[in-house]
């Protein structure tokens, strides 16, 4: 007669069970800025092509975005003041583009995404709107032209940054807000230049490159697309209300990054990633609502194991009866 241990199979209903019970440690989803069915497509079917700002949603997250350009005086190594409020442009299944100046880009569409230093002419296309854009520009479309993300209440973190357009260059950087109270890009400061620094470290003023900053918002990961469309992870740790997804301007020393540079790039931002922590955010901003909790990281369940090792601790104990039961008998 063959003997069928209960411990194991007891062992083997445990784990089966906490596969499928266990939450999962995120929640997350893709929104998609243009082409078919995506999530955010204000000009489908209308001749709209530029829009103040677009808010869309996704399960239970809204993300209303905004396009904001620093049209100020070129980038040095101290913090400067700069930033208006753009449109954002949607004339194609490659993504969103801005306008933030009236002397755009002319290279790689004038209504993407861009730090171009050449190639400029007056900014075209359908710019009706509330914002009035700057006159001035420190570039074509502004030194460093930005994609403004707000969640509202929603603390998330943005796993994913697409791009569907991306001429001559696509570099990118991703921000998320850290600091005090609400995010306010028009109050935001910001320093870093790929030109002609004379001070800095030995490194940075070799490699014409500073540790760029903005007041009150922390760098998650640069990003090179070159210049082909896809998507790339962040890995950032880091929740918050707000963020920002800027054109490169010298947010990274080149070590490691060699191919990041400056003043080349335009693209459009086709998709991004927000990630919702389902089991208990640590840290952050104080305050309340999305004032507060920005920069936290999200904490797994004490004890719980991720569902993918729940899984494949099933399928082992699964194994290891099955051979049980072939080759272990006992003889009464």
């Amino acid at each position: 007669m063959k003997i069928a241990s209960s411990s194991l199979l007891a062992a083997i209903a445990v784990v089966c069970a906490g596969t499928f019970a266990a939450p999962a440690a995120f929640a997350q989803g893709t929104f998609t800025a243009a082409g078919t069915g995506a999530t955010c497509d204000p000009s489908a079917g209308g001749s709209t092509k530029t829009f103040d700002q677009v808010s869309c949603t996704k399960g239970t997250v809204t993300a209303t975005m905004q396009a904001w350009g620093y049209t100020g005086a070129t980038l040095g190594t101290t913090l400067a003041s700069g930033f208006q409020r753009g449109r954002l442009g949607d004339f194609d299944a490659s993504g969103f583009g801005a306008y933030t100046g009236t002397n755009e880009s002319t290279t790689g569409n004038n209504h993407a995404f861009d730090n171009m230093t050449s190639g400029c002419g007056t900014g075209s296309g359908a710019l009706t709107g509330s914002v009035t854009l700057s006159a001035a520009n420190g570039g074509c479309g502004g030194g460093i032209e930005a994609l403004f993300l707000s969640f509202g209440t929603a603390k998330v973190n943005l796993t994913n940054v697409g791009v569907g357009f991306a001429s001559p260059d696509a570099d990118l950087s991703v921000w998320a807000w850290t600091g005090s109270g609400d995010a306010n890009v028009a109050t935001t400061t910001a320093k870093g230049s790929t030109t002609g620094l004379t001070t800095g470290t030995a490194a940075e003023i070799a490699s014409g490159t500073t540790a760029a900053a903005m007041s009150g918002w922390t760098l998650i990961s640069n990003h090179d697309f070159d210049a082909a469309a896809g998507s790339q992870a962040t890995g950032g740790a880091l929740y918050s209300s707000y963020f920002l997804i800027t054109t490169y301007f010298g947010a990274a020393t080149t070590s490691g990054s060699t191919s990041l540079t400056a003043g080349n790039d335009s693209w459009k931002l086709n998709s991004f990633t927000a990630a919702l922590c389902t089991t208990t955010l640590t840290g952050g901003t104080t305050g309340t609502g999305s004032a507060g909790g920005n920069g936290a990281t999200c904490t797994p369940s004490t004890g719980t194991p991720e569902p993918g090792s729940l899984a494949l601790a099933g399928v082992a104990l699964a194994g290891a009866y099955g051979i049980r039961r072939r080759k272990v008998t006992v003889q009464k």
